[in-house]
């Protein structure tokens, strides 16, 4: 008897097991989306589309000069030399690029480098200010990929300060030549606003892309792309860097 009350038991909670499994309500399964071969295919492109063009853009190195394009060259001599001669130049007035004799008490270049060597033991390269977005447009252009190379052209007294000048002011860049052969220098794009160093590029660069910073004291030099703003240089090369 103690046998069959056990097994009466072992039936009976079966029985009562097999009941709530009959009115549990079903489960419902969260719908998953079906993504068909077609589809990923698709993201697969796309994906792979974005990472080449982050790797060309990452390849760019864009030699940027510094005076007349980063550096505001002339606000710095002409403000040094209305304090020192009470005059009232402006930089409006730089129309060419040989035109600071004619504005000056100068009789030529060789007067006015002397002058500039030597501002109260630094020379005129020193405490240049930055054009307005040059440094911020650097950035933007470092933080997406490319290599910032400066390419600039300077007396050998100004070598020591044009570092200095480099480095508090924070551009980005790990390379940097002071050469007066800039189209020596191996880089993908080219910015600069001197007619001799653009006719220079064009010659020996053709394939390269070369960027004329438009000022007044320079003039169109064919096979150059014309820039008016620091903007502007970045969207070029956001086109540059997606068509390399």
């Amino acid at each position: 008897m103690p046998l069959c009350r056990s097994a009466a038991r072992r039936a009976g909670r079966k029985d009562a097991r097999r009941r709530r499994t009959l009115c549990a309500a079903p489960r419902r399964r969260t719908p998953r989306a079906v993504m068909t071969g077609r589809d990923v295919g698709h993201v697969f492109h796309t994906s792979l589309l974005d990472r080449r063009r982050l790797r060309l853009m990452q390849s760019l190195r864009l030699g940027i000069d510094l005076d007349g394009v980063v550096a505001d060259f002339n606000a710095g001599w002409i403000d040094r030399y209305n304090m020192e001669r009470g005059t009232n130049l402006t930089s409006d007035l730089v129309t060419d690029w040989d035109v600071i004799p004619s504005l000056t008490h100068f009789e030529h270049m060789g007067q006015f480098w002397r002058w500039a060597s030597d501002f109260d033991g630094a020379t005129l390269f020193r405490n240049l200010e930055t054009f307005p977005g040059a440094a911020d447009a650097l950035w933007t252009l470092a933080k997406a990929g490319h290599h910032i190379v400066i390419v600039t052209t300077k007396p050998r007294w100004a070598i020591p300060d044009t570092y200095s000048w480099i480095g508090e002011n924070r551009l980005p860049t790990r390379e940097v030549h002071i050469t007066n052969r800039k189209w020596e220098v191996d880089c993908d794009v080219y910015l600069d606003d001197a007619p001799a160093n653009l006719r220079a590029f064009v010659e020996h660069r053709p394939n390269t892309r070369i960027c004329r910073f438009v000022r007044p004291w320079n003039y169109p030099v064919e096979g150059t792309i014309d820039i008016h703003d620091w903007d502007e240089f970045v969207e070029e090369m956001t086109i540059s860097g997606t068509t390399h």
